[in-house]
């Protein structure tokens, strides 16, 4: 289940990141030493979060959090519907 909720949450990393450790900065061996990319960060390049990912996951999150601080509240919106269910299956 994990594996399936990385891949479709995060996808596949861009080939330009894959294998990218923080000594290896995807640049190969151009006969320079490791100091020469000293001022240069990749960091700033990936980010965790888009503002539009942001944006679509924040109402989950929320009811998320409501839900399992106060699931009674899902409760009373469900069980009208619970209960026809019930009733049509002869419970």
């Amino acid at each position: 289940m994990l594996w399936l909720f990385q891949r479709t949450a995060f996808g596949e990393p861009k080939a330009e990141f894959a294998g990218a450790s923080h000594d290896d900065h995807g640049h190969g061996d151009h006969g320079h030493g490791h100091d020469a990319h000293a001022h240069d960060d990749h960091s700033s390049d990936i980010h965790d979060v888009s503002v539009a990912e942001w944006i679509a996951w924040t109402p989950f999150l929320l009811a998320i959090v409501v839900f399992g601080v106060y699931p009674q509240l899902m409760f009373k919106i469900i069980d009208p519907a619970v209960q026809v269910a019930l009733k049509a299956f002869g419970g």
